[in-house]
């Protein structure tokens, strides 16, 4: 299939263009998973899971197991100075670890369609954090497969 040679050979050109892949390409390590990967990995005590909705209840009806919660509505809101930009580093950064959530753990950012955890995943890369990923299809696909787990 010579489309596959073609798109490839595009992609690195254009990384080459652009100064070369991020460094989470180059090290090995996905910016994106997927239920499987995820499904594989959710009990390491090395990921760490990070569920970001908007209420409680939304969380209590279901979240992927070990899931940490962090409420959109409160957390977004303690990272931002009142003019909107965001607090020192520092400040952040403690908002995250009281959590559990380490730079040391790979760290798996989901809500319901990815669009609300891109916040956070944003936040953790702003802070160094290396292991950073996005469950791209996020609870609207764990939640709705019979084979998954779900807590409540």
């Amino acid at each position: 299939m010579a489309v596959r040679p073609v798109s490839l050979s595009l992609l690195l050109g254009l990384a080459a263009v652009l100064g070369g892949p991020p460094p989470a390409w180059a090290d090995g390590h996905p910016l994106l998973v997927d239920a499987r990967w995820l499904a594989g990995r959710r009990a390491d005590s090395r990921v760490r899971i990070v569920d970001m909705v908007t209420e409680p209840e939304e969380y209590r009806k279901g979240h992927i197991p070990g899931a940490v919660y962090l409420n959109v509505n409160v957390d977004w809101t303690e990272h931002l100075r009142p003019d909107g930009t965001f607090k020192p580093l520092a400040a952040l950064r403690t908002l995250y670890v009281a959590r559990g959530i380490t730079p040391d753990k790979t760290v798996v950012t989901y809500c319901q369609t990815q669009h609300r955890a891109s916040h956070s995943y944003f936040v953790l890369r702003l802070l160094g954090y290396p292991h950073v990923v996005g469950y791209d299809r996020s609870w609207s696909e764990w939640g709705n497969r019979e084979d998954l787990p779900i807590a409540r």
